[in-house]
């Protein structure tokens, strides 16, 4: 049994064609016209394109590249990985005190979070655009 599914190795193998040794490729070529039948012809593939050390190094290559079909497939099993792109900062909400000349602000972390009283004047503090319009 191999930990990588049949399409993957089909994909690989034919990848490699280009580089067996003639005698390789032509067994390579009819195991992948089985395939092509729907027989199950993914492990003599990967058997015997390992006998060679460098073949099975680029075989491994091929299978392990980002964007391989089965390593998505384990990313995604893996759980949350995050969203796409780069982060973006966004500023909290910013509450003030209504009296006039007072510094005093609080910046909101959490949706819903109550921003409380100016600790000077004990009113509650508002947003700070209703201050400045």
């Amino acid at each position: 049994m191999s930990q990588y599914p049949p399409s993957e190795i089909y994909t690989a193998a034919r990848s490699l064609l280009p580089e067996l040794a003639q005698e390789t490729r032509q067994r390579i070529e009819k195991l992948l016209q089985q395939a092509d039948r729907g027989e199950a012809t993914h492990l003599i593939i990967l058997e015997t394109l390992s006998k060679d050390e460098g073949t099975r190094r680029k075989m491994r290559e091929v299978l392990q590249k980002p964007g391989s079909e089965f390593l998505d497939d384990m990313e995604s099993s893996r759980g949350y990985g995050g969203m796409p792109g780069a982060p973006q900062i966004t500023p909290g909400e910013v509450w003030v005190c209504p009296e006039p000349q007072c510094e005093e602000r609080y910046v909101i972390g959490e949706a819903g979070e109550d921003p409380g009283e100016c600790q000077k004047h004990g009113v509650p503090l508002i947003r700070k655009n209703e201050k400045e319009g």
